[in-house]
């Protein structure tokens, strides 16, 4: 067995590079390639109907299900937000000015940095509020504080066994996400959780492993991050030799719909047969490309 080095205790730290804020809010143009012939294959025909979802949601008012933005904390008068994976416009690209030039030769200024703990994900950071997700000892831990000076507002903790096959790293493989007043958290070990943004209280919570039979593979879950649009989740991931496209409400944790097909793909060093790539949305279509390399 291939032996691998754990790191030391992650630090989080924020620098002031830029003059305004991290990404640009402008729409991504993207352009499809003309698509190959493939080869003719059977449409998918079988679902699995599995039994009834035990979602918890947690008790609330009227109020409270209001979609509202939260305040925003931030006091810059430019910058953008980077609230999901690759950022607004879904490409990794920020299309902010204003870096220093020159650049020092000592890097820029330090504004602030926190220990954190382990895992894969980066911060999300939404209305002035950073929310960074990771694992400390037996507990998955999201914290929410003040992007701009690292103080704490709340954090929300749950007990996780999830331990990596390999003994690399245990911590969550996933980002936050955050979408209006609500941000979706995605474990290693399976669960997803749903909190406001304003205060960390919970939403709702499903553990897909228990209801939809998602498996672990080296990466854990997750491998893929959720999407979350016009208030719907996507999570693709992996069953026993069948990957799963699963479409809940936002708000709820209602399932609208799954989608499902059979596959034999194995990894050819047995790393990982579960999906690498999260599901993409746009308009009313959603796309998913497995690890077999089938395209949906």
């Amino acid at each position: 067995m291939t032996t691998y080095a754990r790191f030391p205790l992650p630090v989080l730290a924020a620098w002031l590079a830029l003059c305004c804020g991290a990404c640009s809010k402008a729409p991504a143009e993207q352009v499809a390639a003309p698509a190959a012939a493939l080869p003719t294959q059977a449409a998918p025909t079988e679902v699995v109907q599995l039994a009834a979802v035990q979602t918890e949601v947690a008790p609330t008012n009227a109020a409270q299900t209001a979609s509202t933005l939260p305040p925003d904390l931030g006091t810059r008068p430019a910058g953008s937000d980077w609230a999901a994976f690759l950022g607004p416009t879904g490409d990794g690209k920020s299309q902010e000015t204003g870096l220093i030039s020159p650049w020092p030769a000592v890097g820029p200024k330090l504004v602030w940095q926190i220990p954190v703990g382990i895992g894969y994900g980066m911060p999300a950071i939404s209305r002035g509020r950073m929310f960074q997700f990771d694992m400390r000892g037996k507990k998955a831990k999201l914290t929410c504080a003040k992007s701009e000076t690292a103080e704490e507002l709340w954090k929300f903790e749950y007990p996780t066994d999830y331990e990596d096959m390999y003994g690399y790293d245990n911590g969550p493989r996933c980002m936050p996400i955050v979408d209006g007043d609500m941000v979706y958290i995605f474990g290693a070990e399976g669960m997803l959780h749903a909190l406001r943004t304003v205060d960390g209280s919970l939403v709702w919570k499903a553990d897909t492993t228990r209801d939809y039979g998602v498996v672990q593979n080296f990466f854990g879950v997750g491998y893929g991050m959720p999407a979350v649009s016009r208030g719907r989740l996507f999570q693709f991931d992996m069953r026993v030799r069948k990957a799963q496209l699963l479409c809940l409400k936002a708000e709820t944790a209602e399932e609208l719909w799954k989608f499902e097909y059979s596959t034999e793909y194995e990894d050819m060093y047995g790393y990982d047969n579960g999906p690498r790539c999260m599901p993409v949305v746009d308009g009313d279509m959603v796309y998913i490309f497995g690890a077999e390399g089938v395209l949906h």
